[in-house]
């Protein structure tokens, strides 16, 4: 899937941390587009693990080992930790009325993580429901 964004569409995202300051973070191929799926999380993960496994690898005789795994550890977390968080709390908070507010979130069916509903393998939204409500089963409370 592939998301084209123009200068006059950019996405700028704040982040409130509790220490209270801000951190604005542009459009960069670190970040992602909105979308709502949580395979494209996944798929920009392992994008940026392709891109850094390689790089870490060719500085690794460039530099001395010792600082080599410090560089390697902050970088993992830093190029693909880190924007996985982010991208996660993004996810989480433009499915959270579908997650729980939908006659979705309360069927057997319904896999909240993904925001999928099991049974058709369809994403549902607001506007319109895989089953349309004919195949809802309640939850199996265990």
């Amino acid at each position: 899937m592939v998301c084209l964004i123009s200068n006059s569409q950019r996405i700028n995202a704040t982040i409130n941390f509790n220490l209270n300051f801000n951190l604005t973070l542009g459009k960069t191929i670190f970040s992602f587009c909105r979308e709502k799926i949580m395979g494209h999380l996944i798929f920009w993960a392992i994008i940026r693990t392709a891109i850094l496994i390689p790089s870490l690898w060719l500085l690794y005789g460039m530099m001395e080992y010792k600082y080599w795994w410090w560089f390697a550890i902050l970088s993992i977390y830093g190029v693909i930790i880190h924007p996985l968080v982010i991208q996660y709390r993004f996810f989480y908070e433009a499915n959270k009325e579908i997650i729980e507010n939908t006659l979705c979130s309360s069927c057997k069916y319904f896999d909240k993580t993904a925001v999928l509903c099991m049974k058709y393998d369809k994403h549902p939204t607001l506007e319109e429901l895989p089953c349309e409500g004919n195949d809802w089963e309640p939850k199996e409370n265990v």
